[in-house]
């Protein structure tokens, strides 16, 4: 893929389609990043291709979102109208919230927590997935689109992923 995906590419999936999407997703991750030196899974970047951040923080900035995506949807399920907040991404990358866990360990979480959530969404009704919460804006997000975002976000970074990973094995 010669560009990052561009969101409208998922916005005319159904939820099923997505949640299919969303499972399959995990697949794509590039295998080998698991095996990167420390060196290599923090060594920053500074091009269109790769983007700036390295493949810890990447894979770490994943698994904060995921959280969040699903705290939102949940939220968005049982709630009436609930209020949904932001964090500051630049912020937990640049404020070494990722130097910790392993990309193993985090890919993990992000695998366990998708099937997690992915079993949860498959239960839900038609009408569940027009649910709405409102973000930080005033705007109002649906359940449907919480997931679009979050399988459009994953993608989204896979890409760059793929980028750093060609760079850091010279391929």
């Amino acid at each position: 893929m010669s560009q990052s995906p561009d969101i409208k590419d998922f916005q005319s999936l159904s939820p099923a389609d997505l949640i299919v999407q969303y499972q399959k997703s995990l697949f794509s991750i590039h295998t080998e990043v698991t095996h990167l030196t420390d060196s290599q899974a923090n060594q920053t970047f500074d091009s269109k291709e790769a983007g700036t951040w390295s493949c810890q923080i990447l894979v770490g900035h994943l698994v904060d979102a995921e959280m969040a995506f699903i705290h939102k949807m949940r939220c968005a399920a049982v709630e009436d109208r609930p209020q949904f907040t932001s964090y500051d991404e630049d912020k937990f990358a640049k404020g070494g919230l990722y130097n910790t866990t392993k990309i193993g360990d985090s890919l993990e979480l992000l695998t366990r927590m998708r099937q997690w959530a992915a079993g949860w969404l498959l239960t839900l009704k038609p009408e569940d997935f027009k649910r709405v919460g409102l973000h930080q804006s005033g705007k109002e997000q649906t359940i449907q689109d919480l997931l679009t975002i979050d399988v459009w976000h994953l993608e989204h970074h896979n890409w760059y992923l793929n980028h750093k990973m060609k760079i850091l094995l010279g391929k």
